[in-house]
């Protein structure tokens, strides 16, 4: 009954963290070529300042930051434009529709969902396998640490998805599989509010299957167990997910986990 109420509490707080927008966004259309222009709110170090003071996984970067890092992913990763102009950040619109307007829509088909979802998940194990290379600026600064279904787009033509919104960064002392791990984590769950619960059951084995490195899986499992027993006010601002759905979500990802073979040792959370 106590673990309800404080659940309760944290998905409320999560709730309205996750509805201070950090940034202002517009669209422009240069030569037929659309572009997207975004810049903080100017109360926009508020909560910045609150998230970065009380969560030890992942910090918000600056402005200055943030417009770094999204202009380096955009240009040397997908040899996209992106520049600042006036203040703002100037970026190549990415091919394809948003994945919760994919997920969310009233007649899309199963196939389509779970395409989409398989092209995310390998979008991100993708982007993750550049910080192995010499580019890399950080060790993890090729784990997204907001992967959200509301931060990547899928081209159903390509069948490819593209990541976007790297303002945020996971903490420097995070080993790199908990890194891709906590990405993992947030996309399935963030994923979870637009599906059925036969459909939840799918999505816990495509993320198994569709994401083979077991070093990750040995962090997602032990982060299915906390999210399945304590989880936090920015895991459900992240995911927009219901304590109910969490719980029973949790439970479906930790199944799909244990049909893994030779865990080992755990990775500590």
């Amino acid at each position: 009954m106590i673990r309800n109420i404080q659940h309760t509490i944290t998905h409320w707080i999560g709730v309205v963290l996750s509805r201070m927008p950090f940034n202002r966004m517009a669209r422009t259309t240069e030569y037929n070529t659309t572009f997207y222009l975004k810049r903080r709110h100017g109360y926009g170090w508020i909560p910045r300042l609150v998230t970065n003071r009380i969560h030890t996984h992942f910090h918000v970067l600056s402005q200055r930051e943030w417009f770094a890092r999204e202009q380096f992913i955009y240009t040397q990763v997908y040899r996209k434009r992106a520049t600042v102009e006036a203040g703002w950040l100037k970026l190549e619109a990415l091919p394809g529709l948003s994945l919760d307007h994919i997920l969310g829509g009233p007649h899309q088909n199963q196939p389509i969902k779970f395409q989409s979802l398989a092209a995310a998940i390998r979008a991100l194990q993708h982007l993750h396998e550049h910080a192995t290379q010499p580019s890399s600026q950080s060790t993890n600064m090729f784990s997204h640490s907001d992967a959200t279904i509301r931060n990547v787009t899928y081209d159903s033509q390509a069948d490819r998805a593209w990541w976007f919104d790297f303002e945020t960064v996971h903490a420097s002392h995070r080993p790199l599989a908990w890194c891709f791990a906590d990405d993992l984590r947030v996309l399935l769950y963030s994923a979870v509010p637009l599906l059925s619960e036969a459909e939840m059951e799918v999505l816990a084995r495509l993320g198994v299957a569709t994401y083979p490195d077991i070093n990750v899986l040995r962090a997602l499992r032990q982060l299915a167990i906390r999210m399945g027993q304590s989880p936090d006010a920015f895991h459900f601002a992240q995911t927009r997910i219901n304590t109910q759905c969490n719980a029973l979500f949790s439970t479906m990802l930790l199944r799909a986990l244990d049909t893994v073979e030779h865990y080992g040792n755990p990775v500590h959370v």
